[in-house]
């Protein structure tokens, strides 16, 4: 039986009286004694130390009654819950009410206090937090307590659901400028935060918004107090609990459906604010990340796995790909920005490469990101980065990236197109994997500071070396952009090292030894007149080899070109009479002096020279024929094919008729028989087929065999062939005049049609205005849906 209860007239008469009555001895009811408490006392009250003991009893006989409360609830649980939720209804709807009596208490007591000492909402604090977390615990596992019964109480939860809402945002009335004076004081704060950081957990799978609240508050304290409580606040286990979540979300946007925009988007912003939230946190306290770098590299790899242009990613629209790339991909760049100043990320980055049976992509990503940034980072920070000891195998970020080539083989041959910034406020174009590699490589080195060459170099010259395709072509293709815009000595001591690689493998057939030769040719072009004077001169076998002169510039030659082009004009003639008179290295070196010198400037080539230009066009297009072409693919080093296909694209427009007939019947014999750059090379020869002087008097069955080797060339599986193949394409049909090989080469052939409007919709920039609007006159005949697309490409 409770005792009933007196009305007080005084503010002193209310304090004593509300004090005994919340005594234990006291049988009082709670609740009625509270719903006085808060209607009668709280106009009243004010931070005195005096009601300090006041506030702490309140704040025990709160979480006493929300205790017991909820206890009742599980007690009347275990009888029939039908008749029991006639009993449940009320407590709920009065914990609601007593909620709601708190929430104004605490709203007039606090707001627009200047200082609020810890002291005076400890307890207050404590209790709001245990209310909330029990609230939203009993919300969470309602499905589980209620059973088919949650539909009776739905109305009773949506209502404590939505008052234990309103009182978590009067926390953030009674932490408002809050003083820390102690370290009792600190010790409370971060009691505050992990109890923030339980509710998160508890509050994700409930609500958004709600779940946005709890981070937010958790933030605004972790960012005010930042000074007080860096030293001592453990981040890592908050992070952990953020990255949870956020990977929760982001294996939902997975599996959602890529017409249901609105869930898509809901879920691609909540992921959004969670990296937010984290990005935040690693800024504030990136020194105090504990152990959680490494869950954080796995965080930003499955986020650059489901983000576009990654094969795995998240199927959706354009529009909705955009989001993603708005909200993900570069929300990531301000946290691996701050993260690359931690040398434990360092080294799981360094150290740590994909296994053999996942894509290398995703890590590509992260490694050219953290390159863009390095020129950005203090010069210690710098120098680990580029020179990184682990155990006795040094390590770098520029061997990582040609390390992530082969696992990254699939996306740079299918290829993958990704945007790159360009200067002078142009566009953002696609380019391919390689390329967007090749130009962070290039972009980095260009402000590389001098001391960090030796590994440069090292790690050039071992990859150039290595027995992947992809490495060497990489090496080759950015120390070329470094022997064109490094000092003219720097080139010269490549040149000279380059030499000494060459004449060591001059012998060899291997792919390795192309490469290494292809670069020391362009290294070639970018000496100074006076280097190139004394590289020869160090280098006195150059003069007296054809081998050495055919891998220099006719343009840098200061000898004479008419004896050796006489000399390999005699060595064809000879190979066509008799193809075992003349030797491989020979045959090479001939078609090589003869590419050469057809390549310089034909302004300086006398009448005489003219002549043997005609006569190297009948020898090159007799070897065409089945006879001599048959002695030609016998021949096992596929260099000597590559430079002869060269040739053959150089002299094709002075070819008759029937010597066409006869090339194009060697290209469709080669096409199947030789390896993938090799048919790149005879895509190149069709491509020229523009320029044939009496291309109008080719014959019909002529021309169904130029449409069947293009479309071959544009089936290929290979990323090389299909790219060079859809270049010559569009090249071709631009300004060849036979439009009937167009028509037939895309017409009746979806794979064909998809791949050329795959090619104009990802790359428009690399066809010229008047292609496309040649293409867009129905020289290529589309299906309708793929036509539709190609128009759009064309309007815009």
């Amino acid at each position: 039986m409770s005792t009933k209860l007196v009305i007080c007239t005084t503010k002193t008469d209310h304090i004593l009286y509300f004090h005994n009555c919340l005594k234990e001895e006291h049988n009082i009811s709670q609740k009625e004694t509270l719903k006085v408490m808060f209607n009668q006392l709280v106009p009243h009250l004010s931070l005195q130390d005096s009601e300090e003991k006041l506030f702490n009893k309140i704040s025990e006989w709160l979480k006493n009654l929300f205790r017991s409360s909820f206890e009742l609830i599980k007690k009347h649980l275990t009888n029939n819950i039908l008749a029991c939720c006639d009993l449940i209804k009320p407590i709920i709807e009065e914990l609601c009410f007593i909620m709601d009596c708190f929430a104004c208490y605490i709203e007039k007591l606090f707001t627009n206090q200047k200082e609020v000492y810890i002291r005076h909402v400890s307890s207050l604090c404590t209790v709001t937090l245990f209310i909330v977390f029990s609230s939203y615990a009993h919300c969470k596992r309602s499905v589980e307590i209620y059973g088919r019964f949650l539909g009776t109480m739905n109305e009773s939860l949506n209502l404590l659901f939505n008052k234990t809402g309103d009182l978590l945002t009067k926390l953030n009335i009674l932490l408002h400028n809050i003083l820390v004076q102690s370290s009792s004081d600190l010790h409370f704060v971060l009691s505050i935060l992990d109890g923030l950081k339980q509710i998160g957990e508890i509050v994700f799978d409930i609500d958004i918004r709600m779940m946005a609240s709890v981070w937010r508050l958790y933030l605004k304290i972790a960012i005010e107090q930042e000074d007080l409580i860096k030293q001592v606040l453990e981040i890592g286990p908050t992070i952990e609990v953020l990255i949870t979540q956020l990977l929760n979300r982001l294996d939902k946007l997975q599996h959602i459906k890529t017409n249901d925009e609105v869930t898509f988007f809901k879920l691609v912003r909540m992921c959004g604010f969670l990296l937010k939230v984290i990005v935040l946190l690693c800024d504030k306290y990136g020194s105090h990340l504990g152990t959680c770098q490494k869950n954080l590299c796995s965080l930003i790899l499955f986020m650059y796995k489901i983000s576009p242009p990654s094969l795995t990613a998240v199927s959706s629209t354009q529009n909705l790909n955009h989001e993603v790339n708005q909200q993900l991909t570069i929300g990531l760049e301000p946290l691996i920005e701050k993260l690359i100043q931690d040398y434990n990320f360092l080294c799981l980055v360094l150290e740590e490469y994909p296994s053999a049976d996942s894509s290398g992509f995703e890590r590509c990503l992260l490694l050219l990101s953290i390159l863009e940034k390095l020129p950005k980072l203090k010069k210690r920070e710098f120098d680990e980065w580029m020179s990184k000891i682990s155990g006795d195998k040094p390590s770098s970020i520029l061997s990582a990236i040609f390390n992530i080539l082969q696992p990254c083989h699939v996306e740079l041959t299918l290829p993958v197109y990704l945007s790159v910034e360009t200067f002078l406020g142009k566009g953002r174009p696609a380019v391919t994997l390689y390329e967007y590699i090749y130009t962070k490589l290039c972009r980095f080195i260009a402000c590389l500071p001098a001391r960090h060459f030796y590994y440069l170099e090292k790690v050039l010259i071992t990859n150039l070396l290595s027995p992947n395709f992809w490495n060497r072509q990489m090496a080759m293709d950015v120390w070329s952009f470094l022997g064109r815009y490094c000092s003219p000595n720097l080139c010269f001591h490549h040149c000279c090292i380059l030499s000494s690689v060459v004449s060591f493998l001059c012998t060899s057939t291997s792919e390795v030894a192309a490469h290494v030769e292809c670069l020391w040719n362009r290294l070639i072009h970018f000496l100074s007149n006076d280097h190139l004077d004394q590289f020869l001169k160090s280098n006195s076998k150059l003069i007296t080899s054809e081998i050495r002169i055919s891998r220099i510039s006719p343009a840098c030659l200061i000898y004479p070109v008419k004896t050796l082009y006489e000399k390999s004009l005699s060595t064809l003639s000879v190979f066509i009479k008799s193809p075992s008179d003349v030797g491989e290295v020979d045959l090479l070196s001939s078609f090589r002096i003869a590419y050469k010198i057809l390549q310089a400037d034909r302004v300086h080539l006398t009448n005489d020279d003219m002549e043997k230009v005609t006569s190297l066009t009948r020898i090159i297009a007799s070897l065409h024929k089945p006879r001599h072409l048959n002695s030609l693919l016998k021949i096992t080093n596929s260099a000597v094919m590559e430079q002869f296909l060269l040739l053959t694209g150089e002299l094709i427009h002075s070819f008759t008729i029937d010597e066409i007939s006869h090339m194009l019947n060697s290209l469709d014999i080669v096409n199947k028989s030789l390896n993938s750059t090799t048919r790149m090379y005879a895509s190149k020869c069709l491509k020229n087929l523009k320029k044939v002087e009496n291309a109008p008097l080719i014959a019909n069955q002529t021309l169904e065999l130029i449409s069947k080797l293009f479309t071959m060339l544009l089936q290929d599986s290979h990323w090389i062939v299909l790219d060079s193949a859809l270049r010559a394409f569009t090249s071709f049909a631009h300004e060849s005049v036979l439009t009937m090989v167009i028509s037939k080469t895309t017409t009746n052939n979806v794979l064909v049609q998809e791949r050329v409007t795959a090619y104009l919709n990802q790359i428009p920039w690399k066809c010229e205005t008047d292609v496309i609007s040649f293409l867009k006159r129905e020289k290529i005949t589309m299906s309708k849906d793929n036509n539709r697309s190609c128009q759009n490409v064309f309007e815009a």
